[in-house]
């Protein structure tokens, strides 16, 4: 839940919302459970407290928390899309601009957030030694560096120019994804 609120997950909560809604439904069923063992006859409360809690018990047997059918949609999406590169097919870039749209992922530094977050989220799999997750966040990460590289390389030129421009220095955010190793040449 904490990674609600950080930016650059988007793509990894769209990923894992059926686990999300498990974990809702997991919650709010030990909540009623709970409730319903509690001796309330042994417990100082008012009627209306007993029977608040009487209601919540039963609505808690009734929630159903499923997936939203356009993340559902969404996470297909995304799923047909790795497949398709997993298979070394390139996807239709109209299918990724509408799942990126979705997302409101829609510029090279949204990309750039994601894929930081994304790799945080490999080394701390890393660091547990819990390979669980890893393939599905190295195709992730992989995925949001083709968006960045393909479809917003020209708009990180113009974030370039743009910081350039107010602030007569580079933007620093854009050479931070760079990797020194990728430009040696390499001999064997």
């Amino acid at each position: 839940m904490e990674d609600c609120r950080r930016p650059g997950t988007r793509v990894w909560l769209l990923m894992k919302s059926h686990y999300v809604a498990e974990r809702f439904s997991s919650l709010i069923r030990t909540v009623a459970i709970a409730l319903d063992v509690l001796p309330m006859s042994e417990v100082n409360v008012s009627c209306e407290e007993k029977e608040l809690v009487e209601m919540v018990v039963k609505q808690a047997g009734k929630v159903r928390i499923e997936v939203n059918p356009d993340d559902e949609y969404a996470t297909k999406r995304v799923l047909l899309i790795l497949n398709k590169f997993e298979n070394r097919f390139e996807p239709d870039s109209i299918m990724i601009k509408r799942v990126l749209y979705f997302l409101r992922i829609d510029s090279w530094s949204g990309c750039h957030k994601e894929i930081r977050f994304l790799d945080e989220q490999i080394s701390l799999e890393l660091d547990d030694n819990n390979e669980r997750e890893l393939h599905l966040l190295n195709t992730l990460a992989g995925f949001m560096r083709y968006c960045r590289g393909v479809l917003f390389e020209n708009s990180a030129l113009d974030v370039v120019n743009d910081e350039q421009l107010v602030t007569g220095r580079p933007n620093l955010e854009i050479l931070s994804c760079l990797n020194p190793e990728d430009f040696r040449a390499r001999f064997i």
